[in-house]
């Protein structure tokens, strides 16, 4: 069994047979000391020595292990074929670290000299290489960004403890000539003294940021090489697709590809719930579409009900391509167009799926499902601190009940009609 692997937005990526790898691993040359390392079989790239070395030891599913998951000792740490976020993830840690270096940095690479050493008939090398950066910035994008001042306070205060101990050792004189091992033994002691509290917080801090580092690196390592669907929850950066459904979360990043990298902050999320709102509208759309009137009376008042929804559904996008701004009349009221009570209600019910709950109907009487995620006080909060009208406990509760009471007499109705 192989390893799984990711999707790209759009479609399939591309799969890369033995021979690309081994034209990439082949610029590095036969003497280079990660080149031995790496042994290509016919099921893909697997370590020289498995298990005796610290970088041998890592495995991209290293860091996707759970119960039923691929064993990193049975899999190879590059299939063949492989794709470029397959490959990717190879890069990132153990020996495949050493190519990427050598392909120049994550960042702004492949670099162009380096791809150049790559030979002609191996152009597929070159195609693999771009993507599997490619590949690489994306997840990135999608996994929590990495707080770099932990790794830059740890190396201040090993940079500190490094000098302070120099210090204490040239002013114990632990290297003067002809001390005995015990009178060396005294004063490289007294030294140590001099520095307990600089080494306890550079040992710390340098802890802090390898942890920070590694539960980086697994979230970007899950984007790669997991399904969509499998990646936790915590591996994202944005909190709404944290809470967004598992079984819509490729419709959720095919919207970031469209509009862009959604970040926590009032005017991208504001996008969002623009994004969140016309997907919802053209769903309604595509259902009232679908329906046959049986009379004349019928037909008057569902076309007219298409044209208004059609009418919503041009300015949503019209107003999403201008950038997400708000309407004046809807401006600190409303996260789309200044909202009837109809907008109002449908968009709470649709922000109250999107943080894990829902509202539904218990022995007759409507209420919210959300005991695990505690959704509603989420949502109320969260209509609280934008300012809008209406956001009382009770005014919220009686708008998703008449959302959720309305889709449900759409959904009664739709299955009364007769198909076309």
């Amino acid at each position: 069994m192989s390893a799984t692997r990711a999707l790209p937005v759009q479609a399939q990526e591309a799969m890369f047979p033995r021979s690309v790898f081994e034209a990439i691993l082949s610029v590095l040359g036969e003497d280079h000391f990660a080149a031995r390392q790496l042994l290509c079989k016919e099921g893909g790239v697997w370590p020289n020595d498995p298990g005796g070395d610290t970088l041998s030891s890592w495995h991209p599913l290293c860091e996707t292990m759970a119960p039923g998951s691929p064993n990193p000792l049975e899999e190879p740490i590059l299939p063949f074929p492989f794709s470029p976020s397959q490959l990717a993830a190879m890069l990132m840690d153990g020996w495949g670290y050493f190519i990427r270096e050598y392909f120049g940095e994550w960042t702004d690479g492949p670099d162009k000299v380096a791809l150049e050493t790559i030979p002609a008939r191996a152009g597929k090398a070159n195609e693999a290489l771009l993507a599997a950066y490619s590949a690489y910035r994306l997840a990135v994008s999608r996994a929590p960004a990495l707080d770099e001042s932990l790794e830059a306070e740890a190396r201040q205060l090993r940079h500190q403890y490094s000098r302070a101990n120099a210090e204490a050792n040239e002013r114990e004189q632990i290297r003067e000539p002809g001390i005995s091992d015990a009178e060396y033994t005294l004063r490289r002691e007294r030294a140590k003294q001099f520095g307990e509290d600089l080494a306890l917080r550079s040992t710390q801090a340098t802890k802090a940021a390898n942890m920070a580092a590694s539960r980086w690196r697994k979230a970007v390592v899950q984007h790669l090489i997991l399904p969509i669907d499998e990646v936790p929850d915590e591996a994202f950066a944005n909190e709404t697709l944290r809470a967004w459904p598992v079984e819509r979360r490729q419709e959720a990043l095919d919207q970031l590809e469209v509009y862009g990298d959604i970040r926590d902050t009032p005017d991208r999320k504001r996008r969002w719930s623009l994004i969140v709102a016309r997907a919802e509208l053209s769903r309604e759309l595509r259902r009232w579409e679908s329906l046959v009137p049986t009379g004349v009376n019928e037909a008057i008042a569902h076309a007219s009900k298409v044209e208004a929804l059609t009418s919503r559904l041009d300015a949503l996008s019209e107003q999403i391509m201008a950038g997400g701004a708000l309407s004046e009349r809807g401006a600190g009221t409303t996260p789309g167009l200044s909202e009837s009570d109809v907008d109002r209600q449908r968009r709470r019910l649709q922000e109250l799926r999107s943080l894990g709950g829902d509202w539904v109907k218990r022995h007759g009487k409507w209420g919210a499902k959300d005991r695990t995620t505690g959704a509603f006080g989420k949502l109320v909060d969260s209509e609280r601190r934008r300012g809008l009208t209406r956001c009382s406990e009770k005014s919220v509760r009686k708008d998703l009940e008449a959302a959720a009471q309305r889709e449900a007499d759409y959904k009664r109705a739709a299955m009364a009609m007769p198909s076309r």
